[in-house]
């Protein structure tokens, strides 16, 4: 099954992901989230990134699309480690998941069931700065969404999006030392 958009190429997803302009780590998730579930055709895309302080995967990035704005709403854009759920356990372990029947899976956390809807999910860790930070993740209301190949491509994207999400992070980090250098 290809799940793609039939009018955008990886090429043209992997060049706009690099075109982002990388002011701040949101704005560069959130445009690059977005990206992504345009040309994969699915329902919601997050960038999730651990915040030691609240023990919780944050979505710093979520797709400018309906689910992603009723996740927002629901709070499920905040995920506590200690609750599990497979984007939780992608983020502990590394390993990429990947299923099209969410509503079977006992591991997974309800409220994304129930609440969201989701049956197909990819799951992929997020590195930035050689540093596994996050999970990149992909999911659709639709049962089976997704096809064979749809998982490595997502790894393959992750690794553009944790790029995108250095260099901003680079240029947050520039910004706050010009502006606290002496005048």
């Amino acid at each position: 099954m290809n799940s793609r958009n039939p009018d955008h190429s990886l090429l043209q997803l992997l060049q706009g992901l690099l075109d982002l302009p990388a002011l701040d780590l949101r704005t560069a998730l959130t445009g690059a989230t977005t990206q992504v579930a345009s040309w994969l055709n699915c329902d919601k895309v997050d960038a999730f990134l651990i915040d030691e302080r609240r023990a919780s995967l944050v979505a710093a990035g979520t797709s400018r699309t309906a689910l992603g704005e009723r996740q927002k709403s629901l709070g499920l854009d905040v995920l506590p480690l200690a609750n599990g759920g497979r984007i939780v356990g992608t983020f502990q372990t590394g390993t990429s998941f990947a299923t099209g029947r969410s509503d079977l899976d006992e591991d997974e956390l309800v409220g994304m069931v129930r609440d969201l809807g989701i049956r197909s999910t990819i799951n992929v860790g997020l590195e930035i700065g050689g540093v596994r930070r996050g999970v990149l993740t992909v999911a659709s209301q639709q049962p089976d969404r997704f096809g064979d190949d749809d998982a490595s491509l997502v790894e393959l994207v992750a690794r553009w999006v944790g790029a995108l999400a250095h260099r901003a992070e680079l240029v947050e980090k520039v910004r706050a030392e010009e502006g606290a250098a002496p005048g």
